[in-house]
């Protein structure tokens, strides 16, 4: 996997809505990469596993790349401006924009059972 220095961001608090709280982030640089992968985020020195997605939400309508991690088994509160590490690695799929909220959170579990079940 690939390591990115980052710090922590406030969010628009979608993906807690839909029952996948992510924690958003601003790299140190701008990424060439885009869609979901499989990724990890180092926090005060313990990686903890997740997906990552890389890009604008074409669903939302936003036009802003974003930077955000959905992390497996996570469920604590992060203060704005931490410094993390996210780590990137396989690519699961590109993004795309889907019809309803019911079809994202579908993909979304996709994603998670995808990335679990790989090695990498």
């Amino acid at each position: 996997m690939k390591k990115y220095s980052a710090k922590t961001i406030t969010g628009k608090g979608r993906g807690k809505k839909i029952g996948f709280p992510t924690i958003n982030l601003k790299l140190e640089k701008e990424l060439k990469i885009t869609g979901v992968f499989k990724g990890a985020l180092e926090i005060s020195n313990k990686t903890h596993q997740g997906v990552v997605f890389v890009g604008t939400s074409k669903t939302f309508g936003n036009k802003k790349k974003t930077y955000e991690i959905h992390l497996f088994d996570f469920n604590q509160e992060i203060n704005k401006n931490t410094v993390v590490n996210l780590l990137v690695g396989t690519k699961i799929r590109e993004i795309q924009k889907f019809k309803s909220i019911k079809d994202l959170i579908k993909a979304i579990e996709k994603d998670c059972e995808q990335a679990k079940n790989m090695k990498e």
